[in-house]
C-alpha cells in the first residue's frame, strides 16, 4: 500500500478532509509481526493458519534455512536485513545496503515473493550521518518501514517508511 498524491488539477482549498487508511480503505487493522525466523515459528503458523491470522514474517535472510513455512497467501514477508547488528557505527553505507539487498534477494529467491516492507533492526539508523542516503534507497524501494518499539498510538501511519509498531 503506497500514499497517493491528490491529482494535480486539485488545488488548496478543493478537498476539506483527506484520511490515511490502510487497505482497502478499512479504518482499523489487526497486525501481527513475527521477528527473525526461529524455530518456534513452525509451532505458531498452524494455529496461524486454523483461525485465519493473517501475519508479516520479518526474516533475516542470513538466519533462515526452512522457508516453506512462509509461502502462503496469508503471510507476507519482510525484509529484516541479513545482520540484525549492521546499523552499529562498524558498518558503512555500503555494508547497509548490501545488507538490505542481500536479504531481499535470498527472501526471493527461498519464497517467491517480494518485501514490500523492511523491518529495521531495533530502531531505524537516523542517527547515522548518511541516514537520508539509506532513507532515500527506501523509499525508492519498499512501500514501507517499520521500527521496533512501541508508539501506543493506533492511528495510521502519515509517513508509511516511518511507522513504529503499536
Amino acid at each position: 500500500y503506497k500514499p497517493v498524491a491528490a491529482p494535480a488539477q486539485y488545488q488548496e482549498g478543493d478537498i476539506d478532509e483527506c484520511k490515511v487508511t490502510y487497505p482497502n480503505f478499512s479504518t482499523k487493522a489487526f497486525s501481527v509481526s513475527v521477528d527473525d525466523g526461529s524455530d518456534q515459528d513452525a509451532v505458531i503458523i498452524p494455529i496461524m493458519k486454523k483461525y485465519g491470522i493473517k501475519a508479516t514474517f520479518n526474516l533475516t535472510g542470513s538466519q533462515w534455512t526452512n522457508y516453506d513455512n512462509y509461502i502462503d497467501d496469508d503471510f507476507e514477508v519482510a525484509n529484516h536485513t541479513t545482520h540484525i547488528e549492521m546499523f552499529n557505527e562498524q558498518y558503512s553505507y555500503d555494508d547497509c545496503i548490501n545488507s538490505i539487498e542481500e536479504s531481499y534477494d535470498i527472501i526471493k529467491e527461498k519464497t517467491g515473493a517480494e518485501s514490500k516492507g523492511i523491518i529495521w533492526p531495533y530502531r531505524a539508523p537516523k542517527e547515522r550521518t548518511f541516514w537520508n542516503d539509506i532513507y532515500a534507497y527506501v523509499q525508492s524501494n519498499y512501500e514501507y518501514a517499520r521500527e521496533a518499539g512501541e508508539s501506543y498510538n493506533f492511528s495510521a501511519p502519515l509517513d508509511w517508511l516511518q511507522w513504529n509498531a503499536t
